[in-house]
Formats: structure tokens, sequence, C-alpha cells
């Protein structure tokens, strides 16, 4: 009874243990950019032309990727984003109704696309520098399958599901027109399933239905192909692991809860300067620089965490900043303007706040130095905040309006 006891006691305790925040990794998320799997350098225009297969998609698919490759921010889809400049339609493309044209005036049929040599022919007339022709197909099927089930008092029953699944499948060639050569080649698929039970499965989408869902995911890999996008990417900040530098922890999260990379660059930066041997604290750094578009910068913290500490994060992003670093540059060769943020290194900066007491009718002096006999500089008014930057004896030293600074008496006023 008394081990019985014991472990229960032993039980309690364990599931009472709370771990304090500042241990706890913090995940955030970023727009990062992803080069295509094909650099098309020299190709500035280009056309689409109808794909082959199936009927209800081959032309949909084209008026898709043309308006992936016509999107500024492509996969972007709101929230911060520090890689100013750098745009993903990069290309000037061809409008349907002028390779109709074409295509009526030169007589090919639809399958004549795929010929290298009249597609050189079209191109020429488009006045364009590459061309694209494809196919797409689809095959879809549907699996049923009877569940067993219980109701709240315990009887069984059956279910009768059905699940139509779509699985679409599509192949590019770019080729030159200027030498008819084969710029790239690239097969993908995506599938589609949607299920209903019992009454409902007169509800299930319909095979084109889903098709044209697939589609969308098809167009959009065959556009990665060659061309960049934005993808949001989840980055876990590790702990520092050094007690000397909590508050510095806490501060850098808070900074980048408020999105503020710059700050939090700051922060972790004047750590850094303390500790360069943490190879979590480089790792940090390393994000920072890359999804602020930093990319040297990230390269070097990169290789100082993996040359203290081996992980595979940390060499995994060397490999990400060195692969956006080409195409930002790549992209900076075809006339793009790539600012990368600023980010500047400094002293811990405070995410303190005094607040001033009182009404807003009353007011509280405002002194250039931390004693009585100073002169009194301005008068705020109550409940206000101001920013807090040092304390000094019964004096709280305080950040003004553009760029100025003055004491406030701690008895006017509350830090927190």
């Amino acid at each position: 009874m008394k081990l019985s006891h014991s472990l229960l006691l032993l039980t309690l305790c364990v599931v009472c243990v709370v771990v304090p925040q500042h241990l706890i990794a913090k995940k955030y998320k970023f727009f990062i950019l992803s080069p295509p799997n094909k650099f098309l350098s020299g190709v500035e225009r280009i056309a689409i032309f109808d794909f082959e297969g199936s009927r209800d998609v081959r032309s949909p698919i084209v008026d898709k990727m043309n308006s992936y490759l016509l999107k500024s921010h492509r996969g972007y889809s709101g929230g911060s984003l520090y890689l100013n400049g750098l745009r993903t339609n990069i290309y000037k493309v061809i409008d349907r109704k002028e390779i109709d044209k074409v295509k009526g005036e030169l007589r090919f049929s639809s399958s004549g696309w795929v010929d290298e040599s009249k597609a050189k022919e079209a191109g020429k007339m488009l006045g364009v520098d590459a061309i694209v022709v494809g196919n797409v197909n689809y095959t879809y099927g549907d699996e049923d399958k009877t569940y067993t089930r219980k109701r709240k008092d315990g009887s069984v029953y059956y279910s009768y599901c059905r699940t139509r699944t779509v699985v679409m499948r599509s192949t590019i060639k770019i080729i030159s027109v200027e030498s008819g050569e084969l710029l790239g080649t690239y097969e993908t698929s995506a599938s589609r399933k949607d299920t209903e039970c019992d009454d409902k499965r007169q509800n299930l989408m319909s095979a084109q239905a889903l098709a044209q869902e697939a589609m969308k995911d098809v167009a959009q890999y065959l556009v990665n192909y060659f061309t960049p996008f934005f993808y949001r990417k989840t980055y876990e900040f590790e702990r520092f692991k050094n007690k000397n530098f909590k508050t510095q922890e806490k501060q850098a999260y808070e900074f980048l809860d408020l999105g503020d990379v710059k700050s939090a660059y700051g922060t972790i930066k004047s750590v850094y300067d303390k500790d360069s041997y943490n190879p979590r604290i480089a790792y940090n750094l390393g994000v920072l620089c890359e999804v602020s578009g930093n990319y040297e910068q990230a390269i070097r913290y990169y290789d100082r965490a993996y040359s203290l500490d081996p992980k595979s994060d940390y060499i995994n992003g060397k490999k990400r900043s060195i692969s956006a670093k080409n195409v930002a540059s790549w992209l900076v060769s075809r006339g793009q303007n790539f600012t990368p943020l600023k980010l500047e290194s400094g002293s811990l900066v405070s995410m303190k706040k005094v607040k001033i007491s009182g009404s807003y009718k009353s007011r509280v002096n405002v002194y250039d130095q931390p004693q009585s006999s100073g002169n009194v500089i301005t008068q705020v008014p109550g409940g206000l905040e101001f920013s807090f930057l040092e304390k000094s004896g019964s004096w709280y030293k305080i950040d003004l309006l553009e760029g100025e600074t003055g004491y406030v008496r701690s008895s006017d006023a509350s830090l927190h």
C-alpha cells in the first residue's frame, strides 16, 4: 500500500512539472524564395500552347499556368515579406488570342504543336524566345467500403461509403525558338479525392470537378519548374542554453512575435558578440539573415554554427541560403531591384514601458538629468507610455519623441 501511495505521489509530481517558457524553442513562419528547377537564361518572352490530352482540361491548364506566371508574388499569401524587390512575374507571357491567330494562319492541328520545327516557326511569328508545349491526362476510379459503426446506445449499424479518386499527370517541353533546342522537360502529377457515405453518396464530386481541382496543383508544379516562387517555411529558433542571457532570449522572441526582425537580430547579435562559440545563437542569426535576404551573412552564420555542432539543420540552412542567393542574383541580372532588409547589430533594446501617472489633463515634468535641480525640458500628460531606457536612482530615463530622452521621477510613473 505504501508503494502504491509513493507511485501516486511520483506520478503527480511528474504531471505537475511546468517547463519554463524560456526553455521552449519557438517556431515562426517566414516567406522565402525558392529557385526553379530550370533557369531559362536569355528567355524574356514565352508562349504556352494548348496541351494535348483530356479535352476538358487541356485548355484550362494553359490558362491557369498563364495566370500563375503573371502573379508578382506567386505563393505569397499575406503577412510580413522581407525580400523587397523580388518578383515572380519574370516573363512576358503571350496571350492565347495571339497564339490562336498564329495557329490559324499556319493551319496546324493540335498535335502539330509538339513538332519542334513547327514550334520554332510559330515561335518566330509570335516574337518569343521560348515556347512551352505539353500534354495532360487524368484517370479516375471509385472504391466502395463498408464500415461497422456504433450508435450512442451501443447498437451496431453499417455505413456504406464511396471514395472517388482522380489522378492527373502532365509533361511539358520548353523549346528555344532561336535554336530549336530543348531547354527543359518536366513531368508531374497530382491527385484529388472525395468521400461520401450512405445517402450522401449521390453528392460525390464528379470526376470532372475533381480533375479541375487537381489541375490547379499540376499547373503550379509545372510553372514552378521554370519560375521562382515564394513559400512559407516554419523555422524553429533554438534556445540559447545560457542562463546569463535569459532576458535577451525572451526579448528576441517578443520582437519576433511582433514581426520585428531588425530588433530581434540586434538583440541576438548583442548576445552573439559575448558568446560567439554558441552554435544555437549563430544558427538563429543565420535564420534571420536568410529570411531578410542577407544571404552572405546567413551563409557565414550557418557555417559558424555547423563548425561548432555539425547538425543537419545548420548545413541545410547554408544550402538554402546559397540557393536563394543564386536565384536573387539571377533576378537582379534580369533587371529586378532587390534590396535586402538592413540588419543592424546593437545593444539590447528595451521592451519595458514607463507609464505616466495621473489623468490625461494632468502634466508631469520631464528633466534633462536625474535630479530635481535639472532643467524641465517638457511636460507629458498622465496615462501616456514611453519606452524605458534605464533607471538612475529614483528616476526613470525615457525615450521621448524625435530621438530626445529625459527623466521622470519614479513616484510620477510606473515601470512595466
